[in-house]
């Protein structure tokens, strides 16, 4: 996983929490983890990718 928030954890926890709480949320059985990507770097979509999520701030 590459880190590339400036961002304290608290704050990456508030802010993901707003998201989670503007989504609709559906529990998925497995093992899932979040990863933080550059916004000229998006993540490559495949199957494996379950979501990708962008806001207002990145």
């Amino acid at each position: 996983m590459v880190s590339v928030s400036h961002e304290s954890k608290e704050e990456t926890e508030q802010r993901l929490r707003k998201v989670i709480s503007a989504a609709e949320l559906v529990a998925l059985d497995g093992i899932w983890s979040f990863s933080e990507s550059e916004i000229a770097q998006p993540p490559i979509l495949s199957s494996n990718v379950l979501a990708v999520v962008r806001d207002e701030q990145s």
